[in-house]
């Protein structure tokens, strides 16, 4: 339960094969009543759910789940009122909000880490946050 922890949840409208009419508008309900400590990232690979989504709540955070390049990522990201991309692999593009799925391999998570993404999507939070806090202490010695 995430209750009143500092926790930042991803949640994803797994809406890319189906999409369940009002199932936006039934999830951003559900996490208004949550009364949570930090805001809630959606994410989507159906980039209509996020448009629905927008509609419901201007001020969130939206975040494009790809596998595929994204070609000019910042206009892209401007143009849909995005916050970030959530790839499935590193795209260098030092103005973009970038978070990498899934990923589980500790060298890659500490590439990524030292490659400065905002975020990784793992299986294996331990071992992501146990990687992630090596390589804080590596930078500030």
């Amino acid at each position: 339960m995430v209750g009143k922890n500092d926790v930042r949840l991803n949640l994803e409208f797994k809406t890319n094969k189906i999409h369940y009419k009002g199932i936006e508008k039934q999830v951003m309900a559900m996490v208004a009543d949550a009364n949570l400590v930090n805001p809630v990232i959606y994410s989507s690979f159906n980039l209509e759910s996020l448009r629905i989504a927008r509609q419901i709540v201007a001020d969130g955070q939206y975040c494009l789940l790809t596998d595929r390049r994204v070609n000019h990522p910042a206009e892209f990201i401007y143009k849909e009122h995005l916050s970030g991309l959530h790839l499935h692999h590193y795209q260098e593009a030092s103005d973009v909000t970038e978070r990498i799925w899934t990923v589980n391999n500790e060298s890659d998570i500490r590439q990524l880490v030292l490659d400065g993404v905002a975020g990784i999507i793992t299986d294996n939070f331990e071992l992501a946050r146990k990687v992630r806090d090596s390589c804080k202490r590596i930078a500030i010695q």
